[in-house]
């Protein structure tokens, strides 16, 4: 009948429904659509017998489930039964996500049949929640995952509570003794996701599926639903990007980090099939070290830069034209072929990530460098604001919805003053560029004020700092407030389109496809080289590291010699707004308003016979 839902469709509906109203619509959906996962006849649950184990997961995983854990995964259930956030950057096919489904079962099981003598009842049940990039990748993620345990441990004679389903994440034994789905919100840049909170209980357990590509809200709303005593959070993931929510966790110092590596896999260490199951294999990372890594020499005359995440290893020689797979552990410990000569290889981003369980210490289209980033929070933590005000104010206007209007205050010289005076004092000498960084630039702590129509934010702008110039992102909203700005209150105020034509690169600087572009490279070329500080704002940094470049190619006025002439060069152009609201959940209000203090307001200038390009004009 045209209009009906399917299964699928029904149990995500009923995901949506309060506590109160789940069990019944899921009995009844069982009841029509026949549940998929009942207990043989007859048989029962002991919750004293299950009750036994809580507290153990250890013993629950080898007694009821049946499987033996390898050495990294033990450690890992060790932080997690210790912590209440815990974050596991983990490789690829290392069993990150059957150890969380596994723990996931574990507590809806075995700590769930613990009473509850407040509420007065037998069991106190558990609320497990599995925020995830979308209903599908947790279904078919970690949710297979919970339905193969539970399926293992009742044919094993231990029958698991309540109705589940295998065609939807759907398991419930009664209200608030459940499993469910958290994804993202649909209305967009919205900063806590509010659909997925409310949920509490004394055993909640969140289990972020993928957490690398979970937003914002969702990690906001978890994280303010498991803040009773004894909730956990924890994430494994494959940190493929050093940038995003979870990557944020990671270096924020308040969560517990295991790395899960597959060089420490049973399989890799031992070389031989110790865990099958498509359990990562010792010839699979061979080969992924020969395509995917840098062999820098031999070992030990060449020495492992470990910032880099350089390793020893040994390829296995080639035997009869392909690599000889004699299995086996080294005599030495050493990771590789027992009869390979050892050598340091430096692997490239995806091997961090998907071998080593490292966040990637480079990136091709990344503009800000980590290492930059944080030397330049720790100067400006070290120094102080001047007590004049700031030379110029970055003002990005909002109107209404999910932008804010963000104010970024700069004190000393621009980004193109400091960028083409260090490329002549590189000319001169070491001294010289010191004396250059000493003169860097200084951002405030950026000043949000209401958003409003253009009169309202020029004049938040102005009360913010009446004594400083201005630079007014001009689109949309901020027409309006450059022209109230500038002709009703006589403000010293430049507008600057994101959308003008770009400037001619100072050295070192690659060609752009419009302004926008080049104020984000300019500034990031500003912090990689240490003649601007930042202050320490996370959602700044996660706003500038969400921004990549796209490689393209333009005609361009170009120099040859003493003539300018049209010439193809390669450029790059930032990614769409859209794709970084996409991946952080809102708008880079912030940056924006970063790059826009950054930028040094000129007039059309005659540069070399003919017109530069425009950089902020002035009304």
């Amino acid at each position: 009948m045209k209009g009906r839902m399917s299964r699928d469709e029904l149990f995500v509906e009923i995901q949506k429904q309060p506590p109160e109203k789940m069990a019944i619509a899921g009995s009844l959906a069982l009841d029509i659509f026949g549940e998929t996962s009942r207990a043989p006849a007859g048989a029962f649950r002991d919750a004293a017998q299950r009750r036994a184990f809580a507290g153990d997961p250890w013993k629950y995983t080898t007694d009821i489930l049946g499987w033996t854990l390898t050495p990294q995964q033990e450690r890992v259930l060790e932080v997690v039964e210790s912590s209440t956030r815990v974050l596991v950057p983990s490789a690829n096919n290392v069993g990150k996500t059957w150890f969380g489904a596994l723990y996931a079962v574990y507590r809806f099981d075995a700590v769930a049949a613990l009473p509850d003598p407040e509420a007065g009842l037998e069991e106190q049940g558990a609320r497990i929640l599995l925020p995830g990039p979308s209903h599908d990748a947790v279904r078919h993620t970690i949710y297979a995952k919970i339905l193969t345990h539970a399926a293992r441990a009742e044919k094993r004679g231990f029958v698991m509570p309540g109705y589940r389903s295998e065609r939807s994440v759907y398991w419930q034994v009664r209200p608030e003794w459940n499993m469910e789905v958290l994804s993202p919100p649909k209305k967009r840049g919205q900063a806590v996701a509010h659909t997925a909170s409310g949920r509490h209980h004394a055993n909640m357990v969140a289990i972020v599926e993928e957490g690398q590509g979970v937003v914002e809200p969702i990690w906001l709303a978890v994280e303010g639903m498991c803040s009773g005593h004894g909730n956990i959070i924890f994430s494994i993931f494959n940190p493929t990007e050093s940038r995003g929510p979870a990557y944020a966790r990671v270096k924020d110092g308040g969560w517990r980090v295991v790395h899960l590596d597959a060089f420490a896999h049973p399989n890799v260490r031992s070389r031989a099939i110790v865990v099958g199951g498509g359990a990562v294999s010792f010839s699979g990372v061979d080969e992924r070290v020969r395509l995917q890594c840098r062999n820098r020499g031999p070992y030990p005359k060449t020495k492992p830069d470990p910032g880099r995440n350089d390793f020893v290893y040994a390829l296995p020689p080639w035997k009869d034209g392909a690599p000889d797979p004699t299995p086996g552990a080294r005599k030495d410990k050493k990771r590789g072929s027992p009869k390979g000569r050892l050598r340091v290889f430096r692997p490239n981003g995806t091997f961090e990530a998907q071998v080593l369980g490292q966040f990637p210490t480079a990136s091709d289209v990344s503009l800000f460098q980590r290492s930059a980033w944080e030397a330049a929070v720790e100067r400006w933590k070290a120094s102080t604001d001047p007590a004049e005000p700031p030379d110029i104010v970055g003002c990005d206007p909002a109107r209404e919805g999910a932008d804010d209007t963000m104010l970024a205050p700069r004190w000393g010289p621009g980004a193109e003053e400091l960028l083409r005076a260090h490329a002549e004092a590189e000319k001169e000498s070491e001294a010289a560029v010191q004396r250059v960084r000493a003169r860097r630039a200084r951002i405030g702590e950026l000043v949000m004020i209401p958003k409003g129509d253009g009169p309202s934010t020029a004049r938040g702008t102005a009360a913010a700092f009446p004594a400083s110039p201005v630079n007014v992102d001009e689109g949309g909203v901020g027409a309006s407030t450059l022209d109230h700005l500038f002709r009703v209150l006589e403000h010293d105020a430049v507008g600057v389109s994101f959308s003008a034509s770009p400037p001619q690169p100072v050295p070192g600087e690659p060609w752009s496809e419009n302004l926008r572009t080049a104020m984000y490279v300019r500034a990031s070329m500003a912090v990689n080289l240490g003649l601007c500080d930042v202050p320490p704002d996370p959602d700044l940094r996660e706003e500038c590291f969400a921004v990549e470049v796209i490689m393209k190619s333009r005609v361009a006025q170009t120099l040859k010699g003493r003539e300018w002439i049209k010439d193809r060069v390669d450029s790059v152009l930032l990614i769409p707004k859209e794709q970084i609201i996409a991946l952080i959940g809102r708008s880079p209000d912030r940056s924006d308003a970063f790059v826009l203090s950054l930028l040094q307001p000129e007039r059309d200038r005659d540069v070399g016979g003919i017109t530069a390009i425009v950089t902020p004009r002035r009304l």
